[in-house]
């Protein structure tokens, strides 16, 4: 459609590979990356570009970003998953903000990044759908949520035109330390390493619906290509939930660890307060033709994978 995006975030764990599956996309003219930090893969915008945190930037350096993009799509990857509380609005509201501030200088399509944590505790057995009332009890989910009303006020309050993609647990090369596949893979690495026979997590109890980065990628890269609704939420899963417990298992098998893994009780996780989640991915279905390619399986290889590359640069000693 001939389409020119402006990803924001594109150094980051699901910013980076929606910049890579953007960058190779048929159906898109061209692709920028805008990052907080340097990274050599990524193309700047010109000679001159310079990095910028948009954290710290005004609205005015956002509107200049945008024009120098000449982007038609945002794509906002920008987000904190961990901090205090002032740091996750700061980073998931704030930047926000200015952002759409800034799309009502300069017109483009937004399409922003929500995530799971946002619905809260819902009902067990139920596929969450997007009519479900939100109610998340972490400060990430009360500051992505407070992200997605602004996304969902400036479409009726002013000439934006802006789709939410609620993204579930994403999963795969390069998962964060935040995230419990992140931390399993770099414990099961270290005690492969050190020849330990005992890995310490926390409570693996939690079902939770794993989608591949890869898949999220792809949602993104058709909400770009195949304008959504403006004023939708639309949730990007596998629809299936899996036990935290089995994502483990699998991640020891490819590791080679035939030890025990030890779920410590200790302070109360977010998991302890959702037990189950599970997404009904229908509506994005139905929007845009999109639908999950990667299983458990490929998602939990590819998370393996990149510490076979990168295991001794990548793992903490």
């Amino acid at each position: 459609m001939g389409d020119r995006v402006l990803v924001l975030g594109a150094t980051g764990f699901i910013g980076a590979e929606v910049a890579r599956q953007l960058r190779e996309s048929s159906r898109l003219r061209d692709v920028v990356h805008h990052g907080r930090s340097f990274d050599g893969r990524l193309r700047p915008i010109d000679a001159d570009w310079e990095l910028l945190d948009l954290q710290l930037a005004s609205i005015d350096d956002i509107v200049r970003l945008l024009r120098r993009s000449r982007a038609d799509v945002v794509v906002n990857c920008v987000g904190a998953t961990s901090g205090s509380v002032a740091e996750l609005r700061s980073a998931n509201v704030g930047v926000l903000d200015k952002i759409l501030a800034a799309l009502c200088v300069r017109d483009a399509r937004l399409v922003h990044l929500g995530s799971a944590a946002e619905y809260g505790s819902q009902p067990v057995g139920v596929p969450v759908n997007e009519e479900m009332a939100p109610r998340p009890f972490s400060d990430y989910g009360r500051a992505k949520l407070r992200a997605t009303e602004r996304v969902l006020t400036a479409t009726r309050a002013a000439p934006i035109h802006a789709t939410v993609l609620r993204v579930f647990n994403p999963l795969g090369a390069g998962s964060p330390r935040s995230t419990l596949a992140g931390r399993a893979a770099r414990a099961l690495a270290l005690a492969v390493e050190r020849g330990e026979d005992t890995v310490s997590l926390g409570s693996l109890n939690a079902f939770r619906d794993f989608v591949d980065v890869r898949d999220v990628a792809g949602a993104v890269a058709a909400a770009c290509a195949v304008p959504a609704p403006s004023g939708r939420v639309l949730n990007v899963g596998r629809g299936e939930a899996v036990a935290c417990r089995e994502v483990v298992a699998r991640l020891a098998v490819l590791a080679g660890f035939d030890g025990r893994i030890v779920e410590s009780e200790g302070a109360p996780s977010s998991s302890s307060g959702l037990p189950w989640q599970e997404a009904d991915i229908r509506a994005i279905a139905d929007t845009t033709g999109w639908a999950p390619q990667h299983s458990l399986d490929d998602a939990v290889r590819h998370l393996w994978q990149s510490f076979v590359h990168h295991l001794w640069q990548t793992v903490e000693r």
